[in-house]
C-alpha cells in the first residue's frame, strides 16, 4: 500500500468530517440478528439500518437478484423520491454478514447522496466515489458490520466491494490506529 493511497484515505475522512460532522452520531452499530433467508426481514434490516444513519423518512425496497459477478449490490438513487431500491446480488445470500455489510454500503450510498456529499460525477471519478462510500460506512457507525461482511467469506462469496471496503477499513484502521 502506498503512501498516496493512505494520505487519499485520510483526506476523504477529513472531507466527511467537514460535510457531515455536526449530523454525524459517532455511535457504533453492532452487527444484529436478522433472517438473512427473509427478504422481510431483509428490508426491516435495511430500514433499521437507515434509521440509525437518520434516514427515517425514506422506504427501503431491497430485492435479491442475479448481479454481474463480483457487484454485491446496486442502489437506485432518485433525488427527490422518498422510495429507495436495492439490489443485493444472489451471490453474498449464503452470508448474513455479507447481506448486512451490502446493506450498510449501499444505503451509506443513499446517505451521501442525500446529504449531497460526493467527489464528482464522472465516470473517471467511481472509483474515488466507491472508496468514500466504503471509507463514509465506517465514519457512519458501521465498520464492524463491513468488517465481518467481508471477513466472513473473503475470498469465496465476497464482490469486489466487499473486497475494496475490507481493504480499505483495515489499510485505514492499521495506519490512523
Amino acid at each position: 500500500m502506498t503512501e498516496k493511497f493512505i494520505t487519499d484515505c485520510i483526506q476523504k475522512v477529513i472531507f466527511l468530517k467537514e460535510k457531515l460532522g455536526q449530523k454525524v452520531s459517532y455511535k457504533a452499530l453492532e452487527p444484529f440478528y436478522f433472517d438473512y433467508k427473509d427478504i422481510i426481514s431483509i428490508q426491516k434490516c435495511a430500514k433499521f439500518i437507515a434509521s440509525f444513519v437518520g434516514l427515517e423518512g425514506f422506504i427501503f425496497i431491497v430485492v435479491v437478484v442475479n448481479q454481474k459477478k463480483g457487484i454485491g449490490g446496486h442502489i437506485e438513487l432518485n433525488y427527490g423520491s422518498k422510495d429507495v431500491f436495492i439490489e443485493i446480488s444472489e451471490e453474498i445470500m449464503e452470508s448474513r454478514e455479507a447481506v448486512l455489510a451490502v446493506l450498510a454500503h449501499e444505503i451509506t450510498h443513499q446517505y451521501l447522496y442525500y446529504n449531497k456529499v460526493t467527489i464528482g460525477s464522472s465516470s473517471f471519478l467511481v472509483y474515488e466515489n466507491e472508496i468514500l462510500i466504503d471509507i463514509a460506512t465506517v465514519f457512519l457507525g458501521m465498520g464492524k458490520i463491513m468488517l465481518n461482511g467481508c471477513k466472513v467469506y473473503y475470498g469465496k462469496y465476497v464482490t469486489y466491494e466487499l473486497k475494496m471496503a475490507i481493504l480499505t477499513f483495515l489499510n485505514l484502521l492499521l495506519r490512523i490506529v
